[in-house]
C-alpha cells in the first residue's frame, strides 16, 4: 500500500517506524527536515517529499499535523476521490477531517501513542 503522511513530529514519525519494512510505500512530508531526513535515511521503503507529492504519491494520507494549522496547509493542496484520509489531529472531528481533505474519504480519527513506533500500542480511534 502506498501510505503517505502529512506533518512528521513525534507521533507521525513513531507510526512510520511501526510501518515501515512491513510492504509498504511510505512518503512523509518535510514539514520536519530533521524528522523526514532521519527517517528517510533510516528505512528504504521511506521517502520525503513536498506536501503536495506526498499526497500524489498515495492511496492512504496520515494527517499528523495541528489543528489549527492544518486549514492553512491543505487548503493548497488537491486530494483525490480514490484516496483515505486518516487524521492524527486532536480536535478535529471526522467531518472537520472529510471538510478539508474532500473529495477524498475521511476514514478515521485516530490518537496513537509514540510507543506505536515498536508496535503492541494502544490507539483510539473514531470512524
Amino acid at each position: 500500500m502506498r501510505l503517505g503522511f502529512l506533518g512528521c513530529g513525534t507521533i507521525a514519525s513513531a507510526v512510520v517506524r511501526g510501518l515501515a519494512g512491513k510492504g509498504h510505500r511510505i512518503t512523509v512530508s518535510e514539514r520536519s527536515k530533521f524528522q523526514s531526513a532521519a527517517l528517510a535515511g533510516a528505512f528504504g521503503d521511506v521517502t520525503a517529499a513536498g506536501n503536495q507529492a506526498v499526497i500524489d504519491a498515495s492511496d492512504v494520507i496520515f494527517l499528523g499535523m495541528m489543528a489549527e494549522a492544518a486549514e492553512g496547509i491543505l487548503k493548497e493542496l488537491v486530494f483525490r476521490e480514490d484516496q483515505q484520509v486518516i487524521s492524527f489531529m486532536a480536535g478535529a472531528d471526522l467531518g472537520r477531517v472529510a471538510d478539508l481533505a474532500a473529495p477524498a474519504k475521511a476514514a478515521a480519527v485516530m490518537i496513537p501513542f509514540p510507543g506505536i513506533a515498536q508496535g503492541g500500542s494502544p490507539v483510539i480511534a473514531l470512524g
